[in-house]
């Protein structure tokens, strides 16, 4: 960094926090994909309508089983929940917690991440496919993220109304 330049981590906890993960998973060759609201919003999908329950503090990103412990003790200083099977209405799956500057990243494992389809009641694999992410520049930082249509999909199944489709944009376009 220019000496005297303004570290964008300092001033948007949230954008430290994606390059944290960008640098340490890169580094160590750790292949992932982020989801959630950060990968509809690198989408550049529309914000929630007014009256929306507000989004969730943090970044979910999903890696492989074989890679969960390698990350763990990379990140050993910031894990503030040890991965465990975390199961709600929607979801299930064996996820840890790290936490970035107050920011919390929640890492699932692909491989056991299973989602509730809200037709059937049913579980069903989430299919989280870390090879069918598309590189998309999200605060500063380039990400592997869910492809648009599966976000789509996984909204779906889980009963909820996706957000519209954004705009097509190119894979370097920048998402504030």
């Amino acid at each position: 960094m220019t000496p005297g330049a303004v570290d964008p981590g300092a001033v948007d906890p949230a954008a430290g926090a994606l390059r944290r993960v960008a640098e340490v998973l890169g580094a160590a060759r750790i292949p992932f994909v982020v989801a959630g609201e950060v990968a509809v919003a690198a989408h550049g999908a529309p914000p929630p309508a007014a009256g929306a329950p507000p989004p969730a503090a943090g970044i979910e990103i999903f890696v492989a089983a074989a890679d969960l412990p390698r990350l763990l003790r990379l990140e050993a200083a910031r894990v503030v929940e040890p991965p465990w099977r975390r199961r709600d209405e929607r979801w299930d799956r064996v996820a840890a917690v790290l936490e970035h500057e107050g920011t919390r990243i929640t890492v699932s494992v692909r491989e056991a991440a299973r989602v509730r389809d809200a037709a059937t009641g049913a579980w069903v694999d989430a299919a989280v496919d870390l090879d069918a992410s598309v590189a998309r520049t999200v605060r500063g930082v380039t990400l592997p993220v869910l492809a648009w249509e599966r976000l789509v999909e996984l909204e779906r199944r889980l009963g909820r109304t996706p957000a519209r489709r954004p705009a097509d944009r190119s894979a370097g376009a920048e998402v504030r």
